[in-house]
């Protein structure tokens, strides 16, 4: 089991107001986690397993990021991991963050190795404001 943070930055001068997120097909996502004042909402596909979700009600602050907890059940085997999102603003726009590396929108990965030992990884917070933002992936 894995507790993943998607951490959202505030890249825009408006407030970040959403954000839906497509999990790679490997994941087993068995719980999604929302931060303080957000709502968060798990998406299933026809036989009941979590394949997206979406967080509403909150906010993030231009220069500021949130970080939105998943718990999943990693691949058994090496693999890559993309994670799509939609990142939505108060004024209507959206930025698909669903592009290949080398895109202006990229998806972000994450690379799942071998598990080299049998201690179970630390406990890591999600859910959390980390400020000031830089503006990075």
């Amino acid at each position: 089991m894995q507790r993943y943070c998607i951490r959202v930055p505030g890249e825009k001068a408006i407030l970040t107001i959403g954000l839906e997120v497509e999990f790679a097909s490997g994941l087993n996502v068995t719980a999604v986690e929302a931060p303080p004042g957000w709502r968060g909402t798990a998406q299933k596909d026809r036989q009941g397993r979590i394949v997206g979700a979406s967080w509403e009600g909150g906010s993030i602050p231009p220069k500021h990021a949130l970080e939105f907890g998943v718990v999943a059940r990693n691949p058994g085997t090496p693999t890559s991991l993309v994670w799509k999102a939609i990142q939505k603003y108060q004024d209507g726009s959206e930025v698909h963050w669903v592009g290949p590396r080398e895109a202006q929108f990229p998806a972000a990965v994450t690379r799942v190795e071998s598990r080299r030992s049998e201690s179970p990884p630390p406990a890591k917070e999600c859910s959390r404001e980390v400020a000031p933002s830089s503006g990075a992936h």
